[in-house]
This record gives structure tokens, sequence and C-alpha cells, in this order.
């Protein structure tokens, strides 16, 4: 766990009085989404192979959002 990440997503969600939970889930939910674009693609054979992968990226990240109200 990388607990430097996870203190300055902390960090940008406190406020004088309160700490925004609904702020620090959107971030880490926008991390995940980061984390997915980042993922490193395995040796494809072909274009299609290629296009699966990325369509899989995208179903992924859309599914997220949509599972947090995101989309």
């Amino acid at each position: 766990m990388d607990a430097e990440k996870l203190k300055q997503l902390a960090e940008q969600c406190i406020t004088e009085d309160q700490f925004a939970v609904g702020l620090f889930a959107q971030l880490l939910i926008e991390e995940c989404l980061v984390a997915l674009d980042s993922t490193d693609k395995p040796h494809v054979y072909t274009t299609f192979d290629q296009a699966q992968f990325d369509s899989s990226i995208a179903n992924a990240k859309l599914a997220i959002k949509k599972h947090f109200g995101m989309e």
C-alpha cells in the first residue's frame, strides 16, 4: 500500500471543520481509473488482440464509474 499517496489524497479532503469523505472516495476511484490506464499491455499477436485489451480496460473503467454513480 502506498501510504504517501493515501496521505496526499486525504490531505486534499481536509476542510476547516470536517473531513470530506465523499471527496476522498471520489479521489480514490479516480486513482483506480488512472491505474487501469497504466496497466501494462500484454504482448499481443494481432490488432484484434490489442483492440480486445483496450476494450476490456475501457469497459472496466465504465463499470467502475457506473457502480459508484460517476457516469
